[in-house]
């Protein structure tokens, strides 16, 4: 009796290990009496790594010279290709937004969840992996390396009053770039590094500045001051050579 099973499926590049065995009878008692593989291979196991589908074929003789053949076919899968999106920065001790994609119907993220989106905690220079399974069990990796970068620090120069109707002018700091929004309704202002803000009422700047990843936001308030209230004292009815005068008050 030859044993070897019939059909085998195989990723790219993995490693095919197929077992053939023969089996007779002498005296009611099993032998194993040997086999040669169509490679060349002698023995009961063939170790390979096709890279192509290959059939192959074992030969067997037992003890009273009778002989038998078997065959198995390789199939050949590629591996699934699999890629990681997300930010390589990210401020430390907030989450990382990691995802995995590609041909793959499962993914499990080392030390992770088993799903395609992954958010850690970063608080250190740190690797994830992530392997992916494909409908057909052949699976791959990828990496990525993701690291903590502190909170940009945030600061304006320009006065943050001005007379009613005049401009309050504010330029930005310690950021790559910039968003400007009134705190009051989140319209967005500019997102240039410099505002130019026309003073109608007191009102509160928000400003957001970002880089590598991570950003800050603070509050900016602006006050308006109005003008001093004046009159004139005096008598505006004179004739012609008396002396006018006036007093401002």
């Amino acid at each position: 009796l030859l044993v070897a099973d019939g059909v085998y499926d195989y990723g790219d590049g993995i490693m095919a290990a197929i077992d053939a065995t023969v089996y007779g009878l002498v005296d009611d008692e099993p032998y194993y009496a040997g086999n040669v593989w169509s490679d060349g291979t002698v023995g009961s196991i063939l170790t390979a790594t096709p890279t192509t589908n290959t059939t192959y074929k074992v030969y067997a003789k037992d003890i009273n010279g009778c002989e038998n053949s078997k065959e198995v076919s390789v199939k050949l899968y590629d591996v699934p290709s699999i890629t990681i999106k997300g930010e390589k920065t990210v401020c430390i001790n907030e989450a990382a937004s990691l995802l995995a994609t590609g041909n793959c119907i499962n993914y499990k993220w080392t030390e992770g969840p088993s799903s395609a989106l992954y958010e850690p905690i970063v608080s250190a220079e740190t690797t994830f992996e992530v392997v992916g399974e494909d409908s057909h069990g052949c699976t791959n990796k990828a990496y990525i390396t993701v690291s903590p970068v502190e909170k940009p620090v945030l600061s304006t120069e320009g006065n943050t009053y001005a007379c009613i109707g005049n401009d309050v002018t504010l330029t930005a700091q310690g950021a790559k770039s910039y968003e400007w929004e009134l705190d009051e309704t989140g319209e967005l202002l500019s997102k240039a590094s410099t505002l130019i803000v026309k003073m109608d009422q007191a009102k509160s700047i928000r400003l957001t500045g970002h880089r590598d990843n991570c950003s800050n936001t603070i509050t900016i308030p602006l006050t308006v001051n109005m003008p001093p209230v004046i009159g004139i004292m005096g008598n505006t009815e004179i004739c012609q050579g008396d002396m006018l005068q006036l007093t401002a008050t």
